[in-house]
């Protein structure tokens, strides 16, 4: 039955549709509502670069789900027949843009949590503390931003590693899933937060 073989790569690309489209209207109430000494601040504009990051998120992924090798959107042409493939068209899906994805949702995650850092420098100017107080106020911060930075490293090293031996994206992400990475950046972003 061929809607039952597509059916998990729609749902994907429905949800994925859906979820990205909501970033078009809220990137524009930001702008409206904001002024132009606000747009100049370094969290407005981490926040654009963070809804933007999401944004193509979305359209990769759009484009992994249903683009064939003729779209106007292709980005790449080094694969072959015999590479990736995708639910919807049954067409190769290249490794490079697989690997792309896959950065960038490991890596939004990190870029959107370093915008709470300007809060905290806006609240706790490091100029006007002591430098104990500065190391414990700053110290775990870098602390687990640098060690959360070294491990999404080693798994998207990794990711590329099993990249190249997959046959499937979705092997590709199971068998990643299996890496311990994914199970040191959930207690490290745990442990980031507190």
């Amino acid at each position: 039955n061929y809607v039952a073989a597509i059916e998990p790569s729609l749902n994907l690309l429905l949800l994925d549709t859906i979820l990205s489209s909501f970033l078009v209207p809220t990137t524009m109430i930001l702008l409206y509502f904001s002024t132009s000494a606000t747009r100049r601040t370094p969290v407005f504009i981490m926040n654009i670069l963070s809804i933007t990051l999401a944004l193509a998120l979305g359209v990769i992924n759009i484009y992994n789900q249903v683009c064939g090798p003729d779209c106007a959107l292709h980005l790449c042409s080094s694969w072959t027949q015999s590479q990736q493939s995708r639910a919807i068209l049954a067409k190769p899906v290249d490794p490079t843009l697989n690997t792309a994805f896959a950065s960038i949702l490991v890596l939004a995650p990190l870029f959107s949590e370093s915008i709470l850092v300007f809060r905290v420098v806006a609240v706790y100017p490091p100029r006007f503390m002591w430098w104990p107080k500065r190391l414990l106020v700053y110290g775990p911060i870098i602390a687990f931003k640098g060690a959360r930075i070294a491990n999404i490293v080693v798994f998207i090293v990794r990711w590329v590693q099993l990249n190249k031996h997959a046959y499937n994206p979705l092997q590709t992400g199971q068998d990643a899933w299996n890496l311990p990475n994914v199970k040191i950046e959930w207690i490290l972003q745990f442990l980031d937060m507190r």
